[in-house]
């Protein structure tokens, strides 16, 4: 029921994804490895909730998905609020439709879409975010088959892992 709901919500607020492109899935070994050579992370922040992840095309992300998460941000007039809507919500939302837009296309029986919610220190500002003194902020981090992107869902702004300024803040990642 929550599905139907979900679909019809989508499609009230003008967002229709019944036919939706797919990302190119890929298929990628030791997901939770990659992670901790590259972080300082380490296996205690990480929450893989499923056997198999598979990577996103990246052109397919930028080019296809993010302008369309972008619209459906802007006609839910989604902002972030202290007491309302914040940022480990833009991320929940943007994990689900990406998710959603996988299954959509048939393409869920490859496995999970290699995407989590991002848990850091804010200490240096990105993606528009300023930075948040002894806070913490949630982002998207996607693997896809050029590495690993961190997005910011409330902007929709990309950056690579190894370029993202709060990398040595990362507290959780939840596949």
């Amino acid at each position: 029921m929550k599905y139907i709901h979900y679909l019809f919500s989508l499609f009230f607020f003008g967002v229709v994804i019944c036919n939706a492109q797919a990302p190119l899935l890929l298929p990628t070994r030791n997901l939770a490895e990659e992670l901790t050579t590259q972080t300082s992370l380490g296996w205690r922040g990480m929450f893989l909730a499923g056997s198999a992840y598979q990577p996103v095309e990246e052109q397919w992300l930028t080019d296809n998905f993010l302008p369309k998460f972008k619209k459906i941000v802007a006609r839910l007039r989604m902002k972030t609020t202290n007491e309302g809507f914040n940022c480990k919500d833009f991320a929940a939302l943007f994990k689900t439709q990406l998710q959603m837009e996988n299954h959509l296309a048939g393409n869920s029986r490859l496995g999970e879409v290699a995407c989590a919610i991002l848990v850091v220190e804010q200490r240096r500002s990105f993606g528009r975010v300023l930075s948040l003194k002894d806070s913490l902020h949630a982002l998207i981090l996607v693997r896809t088959e050029n590495g690993w992107r961190v997005i910011e869902p409330q902007t929709m702004r990309l950056a690579t892992l190894d370029r993202y300024p709060n990398r040595s803040t990362m507290q959780a990642v939840y596949f």
